[in-house]
């Protein structure tokens, strides 16, 4: 598979999870939110690294003169731009990270009512 295809295959689960999860769905108990929770906050912690790496393919296609920005304008500028917003992306994802850390902390002493 490509990165593309597995990107599309991520978003589309997180789709999935939304349908399944609206409104209740098909959640059945505390300790499965929980474990959801855990596996978003997996997914999240390679998040940063992923767009580091993005950043770092577009610098290298920019110094090999691979990449222009579609309207003639500066090709350097456009890259520091997507730059900045994936470097901004990482910062967002580890604050995500965190906080569904401290969510799945709590939802540790949830249980069933009986």
């Amino acid at each position: 598979m490509t990165p593309r295809e597995i990107a599309s295959q991520a978003a589309e689960a997180i789709r999935a999870l939304n349908h399944l999860t609206y409104g209740g769905g098909e959640l059945g108990s505390p300790d499965e939110v929980r474990d959801i929770i855990d596996s978003l906050g997996l997914m999240g912690q390679g998040i940063p690294q992923l767009c580091e790496q993005l950043s770092r393919f577009l610098v290298a296609q920019q110094e090999d003169g691979q990449v222009r920005h579609g309207s003639g304008a500066d090709p350097d500028q456009s890259v520091t731009e997507v730059m900045e917003a994936l470097t901004a992306a990482g910062q967002a994802a580890d604050m995500m990270t965190a906080a569904l850390e401290e969510a799945h902390n709590a939802a540790t002493e949830l249980r069933p009512a009986r």
